[in-house]
């Protein structure tokens, strides 16, 4: 292997590095977020159909939030805000 392979294989590991910790980042956020929704939800005296029909979302989506499967984009965040 050449020298100019044995650096470009570091900086390959690396990047995939950063990328695995940037997807372990996003999936704490996602779980955290997750958390703090359903516990303003509950606060609210909301069930999650509630929530869609004020939030005018998918009920799967809200359930997806919560359990930190997925991320909402910022319109969504400022939807869940209003009809919380």
């Amino acid at each position: 292997m050449q020298l100019d392979q044995v650096h470009s294989c570091r900086i390959n590991s690396t990047g995939a590095r950063f990328f695995q910790l940037q997807e372990e980042l996003l999936l704490e956020l996602g779980d955290a977020f997750g958390r703090v929704l359903r516990q303003c939800r509950r606060d609210a005296g909301l069930t999650q159909e509630a929530l869609v029909l004020e939030a005018e979302l998918e009920r799967n989506y809200i359930s997806l939030l919560e359990l930190g499967q997925r991320q909402p984009s910022l319109a969504t965040v400022f939807r869940l805000a209003a009809a919380l």
